[in-house]
């Protein structure tokens, strides 16, 4: 009737939506912005983990990006229980964790030993391989991990180096990512 073509309107109605959307999302991502100090932001930042934002919806965002989840509710249903449970923690003395540094510590971890290339888990060239490294102890250590590293990924684990954080406590980890890959990280 007004001789606009039906697709300009399609277009107008999707771009209204897309924006109704967005604003939705940022009204729902501002109820978490508490739920930031859980974890050791600044560090997450300057570790180029996260990108920086000063708006605090964008890095409520971020962090639920770094975890690979929806909210903080599903956020406390993955790492409150499945994770914790299926991880074993070497820690020192002091029981005072800061879990969300514990839940940062893991998920980088969890990452690259994701992104590390590996056979099937095979549990006597694991046995094969601890053999192997407990001779490399007193190698250099540049050599001693490297070795170590390609050892244990023909063995279907992924061994996997990550900085401490601040208040983190915890010395190494050891996790399965998958039936057939496991992944000890450590500091």
């Amino acid at each position: 009737m007004l001789g606009i073509d039906a697709s300009f309107w399609n277009n107008l109605e999707r771009s209204y939506r897309a924006a109704l959307a967005r604003t939705e999302e940022r009204v729902r991502l501002l109820k978490y912005i508490p739920w930031l100090e859980t974890f050791p932001l600044k560090e997450l930042v300057r570790r180029g983990w996260i990108k920086p934002h000063d708006n605090r919806v964008e890095l409520v965002r971020e962090v639920l990006t770094f975890f690979g989840v929806a909210s903080p509710n599903a956020w406390n249903d993955v790492w409150s229980t499945a994770r914790r449970a299926s991880t074993l923690l070497r820690q020192g003395k002091s029981k005072s964790v800061d879990f969300g540094a514990v839940a940062v510590w893991l998920r980088k971890g969890e990452v690259e030993g994701r992104a590390r290339e590996c056979a099937p888990y095979d549990l006597e060239r694991f046995r094969d391989a601890l053999r192997h490294i407990r001779g490399l102890t007193e190698a250099d250590p540049e050599k001693f991990c490297a070795e170590m590293e390609v050892k244990c990924a023909a063995a279907g684990v992924a061994i996997v180096f990550v900085p401490e954080l601040p208040r983190l406590r915890i010395f190494g980890a050891a996790r399965w990512l998958s039936p057939d890959k496991a992944s000890p990280v450590t500091v």
